[in-house]
């Protein structure tokens, strides 16, 4: 009777594992033979099994088009890249690596996952890297064109962790349409540096204790989102010519005293909705400031709060630097941290009246220059009152209309019905909505 050898690969049911071609789990020997053995020609369809072990590894794991590398799970298969000059894992179209942590042994000026530009399949494009940890690279991922070239898009990052890393994520032109999902920067000297990309979604993404200066850094980009993302302690980052939006994200602290989120606008537009500041234990929090904008900014935002619920004491914007302002006298005027404002005009009897004798109605066209909001991003409301030294009380209240017209004027308009002889005077006007 004869015995036929069984394939580690024919016992996991998975086509090519690297175990069949030489590949030590043991961290002693040097696996690479195998593991490009395995994968096989650049054109050829595979998907390689890694087992749980630990592997060295010396030169590039480069991955041709639809190609899968996995392994069981990134605490139970580890790679040990011991290189200095190469990059870990290259990737091309429909590249897919699960379940795997990179370890980079010798530090040098390499990538863990990069995408080889230009190829054949044009970049690493309908990709997905999945439970994957990155340790000790000086750029996480990222081309090998760096920021001049990426074409890495419409890939999904979800899980991967990067531990250490100069330059977590750094990506160029042509990297767009890219998925970050519960994605964690841990101790990065930047964990996020783009150039020239459109539309990077980071949702329930950690960015905790960078070395460096920022968290991100964002240069001609456009529509770069953060949803659900947090930030311990802060250091913020910068806008330039770029536009994007934070949307439900918390800072568990500022880094200190003189940190501010969004350090330098330039020429960019940016959307906060719900940023929540866990700064300190919560409370309110003083001397901290959200942005400071520069030539051709702006900041469009709401609910910006402390836990417990103070108002920040550096509030308004002029120049673009957050400050507290209350105008002495009738007027006053609050505008939040956020972007979002309210005003309160007491004009008590420092205005003529509105309604004379015997005036039923009234009209105008009020300006609330130098306070400008949003167009159509505000709400307005007005009220009257009577001169009770008139013979007749003003019994019938008038019916007030008010019609933002632009960001800096309103259309108001007053009616009553059966009093006459009595003056009406404006009482209040009270607006709120997005300023600029």
């Amino acid at each position: 009777m004869s015995l036929t050898k069984i394939s580690y690969s024919m016992i996991r049911g998975a086509p090519y594992n690297v175990l069949d071609y030489g590949a030590d789990p043991s961290g002693v020997a040097d696996s690479t033979t195998a593991f490009l053995t395995a994968i096989g020609a650049y054109a050829d369809k595979r998907a390689i099994y890694v087992p749980p072990g630990t592997y060295i590894v010396k030169n590039t794991i480069f991955l041709g088009i639809n190609k899968k590398l996995y392994g069981d799970s990134s605490t139970s298969t580890i790679i040990k890249f011991d290189s200095i000059d190469q990059n870990c894992i290259q990737g091309d179209a429909y590249t897919h690596v699960e379940g795997i942590t990179i370890q980079k042994i010798v530090l040098s000026s390499r990538t863990g996952i990069a995408s080889h530009t230009p190829t054949i399949a044009n970049g690493w494009r309908n990709g997905v890297v999945r439970d994957v940890v990155i340790i000790d690279f000086d750029i996480g991922i990222g081309s090998t064109q760096g920021l001049t070239q990426g074409l890495m898009f419409q890939n999904t990052y979800e899980r991967v962790r990067i531990y250490n890393a100069t330059t977590g994520v750094q990506m160029g032109a042509g990297s767009n349409a890219n998925t970050w999902v519960n994605c964690e920067f841990w101790n990065c000297g930047l964990p996020v540096q783009l150039n020239n990309t459109t539309t990077q979604d980071f949702v329930c993404c950690g960015f905790e204790g960078a070395t460096g200066t920022f968290d991100f850094s964002l240069a001609a980009c456009d529509n770069i989102n953060f949803d659900n993302c947090y930030f311990e302690p802060a250091k913020g980052g910068v806008f330039d010519n770029s536009t994007g939006s934070f949307v439900n994200c918390h800072i568990t602290k500022f880094y200190d005293a003189t940190t501010i989120f969004l350090q330098a606008l330039n020429n960019s537009t940016v959307y906060i909705h719900d940023l929540t500041d866990y700064n300190y234990g919560g409370g309110v929090v003083t001397f901290q400031k959200f942005y400071v904008t520069f030539t051709g900014s702006v900041v469009y935002g709401v609910n910006c709060t402390t836990r417990g619920g103070g108002q920040k004491t550096e509030n308004y914007s002029i120049d673009g630097i957050i400050l507290d302002i209350i105008i002495s006298g009738p007027n006053r005027v609050v505008k939040y941290g956020n972007g979002w404002q309210t005003i309160d005009v007491n004009f008590e009897q420092s205005l003529a009246p509105i309604m004379t004798g015997t005036t039923l109605s009234y009209s105008d066209t009020l300006s609330i220059s130098p306070y400008p909001f949003v167009d159509n991003k505000f709400s307005a409301v007005a009220s009257i009152y009577a001169n009770t030294t008139a013979s007749f009380l003003l019994v019938d209240s008038p019916i007030i209309a008010v019609r933002p017209t632009s960001g800096s004027t309103l259309d108001i308009a007053a009616k009553r019905n059966t009093i006459l002889n009595v003056d009406g005077y404006f009482y209040s006007i009270h607006m709120s909505g997005f300023w600029k």
